[in-house]
């Protein structure tokens, strides 16, 4: 089965929406959905995810990538587990993406 994979910020994420345009549209291709969106997130997550997605085989030749671009000026930070208090984390720790 073909995948359709979609990468983007809120507008392509389940902010507010229990269904997203993503799932709606793989429904209608009969395809497999990737959700690769995160709210609040940048163009350079999204290639970091979707270049992940790839490597994995998660998307393979003739599957659909909708890469929804937002604000160039976001960057892509490092994130730790929520609630985790901050002073544990080593100064280097090379920290996850989400």
């Amino acid at each position: 089965m073909r995948t359709l994979a979609v990468a983007g910020c809120s507008y392509s994420d389940y902010t507010m929406v229990e269904k997203t345009y993503g799932d709606y549209l793989a429904e209608e291709l009969g395809y497999k959905y990737l959700h690769c969106a995160r709210g609040g997130s940048s163009n350079h997550r999204s290639i970091f995810v979707l270049s992940r997605a790839i490597l994995a085989g998660d998307i393979k030749e003739n599957d659909i990538i909708i890469f929804q671009f937002t604000d160039p000026h976001r960057k892509l930070l490092p994130s730790i587990e929520p609630y985790e208090p901050i002073v544990d984390v080593e100064p280097y720790d090379p920290g996850r993406i989400e």
